[in-house]
């Protein structure tokens, strides 16, 4: 292991201990340092987009969680954080077509029970949904 790819595990490790201890600003800025290491990497980001949005800094967080559904559109992981996103702050149209499209590119993943979860989000935000 190279000095970088250490120095990038470090960075990183920090950031999920500070993440898991529910240590936002910690979790952010060590995140943040690990891009500097590694700036494409997409679990990093992700993880980074996790951060802010327990920080409540939505904007960012969208910003990057859109991004990634852009990079790897059969991923469902950025959809449901999108929609996430946008229920909490209060978009709620948004956040149903988030969750359905989600739930839809789950079921292509063949998780059934995940794509059931995304779904019964949309019911919940929009009951007159019909899809």
């Amino acid at each position: 292991m190279t000095i970088e790819q250490s120095d990038f595990q470090v960075k990183l490790n920090m950031g999920h201990t500070a993440l898991w201890e529910h240590n936002w600003d910690g979790a952010v800025q060590a995140y943040q340092a690990a891009l500097q290491v590694s700036p494409e990497n997409p679990s990093v980001r992700a993880s980074l987009g996790l951060a802010l949005f327990h920080q409540k800094s939505y904007s960012e967080s969208l910003r990057i969680f859109q991004q990634l559904a852009r990079e790897n559109p059969l991923d469902p992981m950025p959809m449901e954080r999108i929609a996430r996103i946008y229920e909490r702050e209060g978009l709620l149209t948004e956040a149903s077509n988030s969750f359905l499209q989600a739930g839809e590119l789950q079921l292509k993943n063949h998780d059934v029970d995940r794509a059931l979860s995304d779904f019964r989000a949309v019911i919940q935000l929009d009951p007159a949904n019909q899809n």
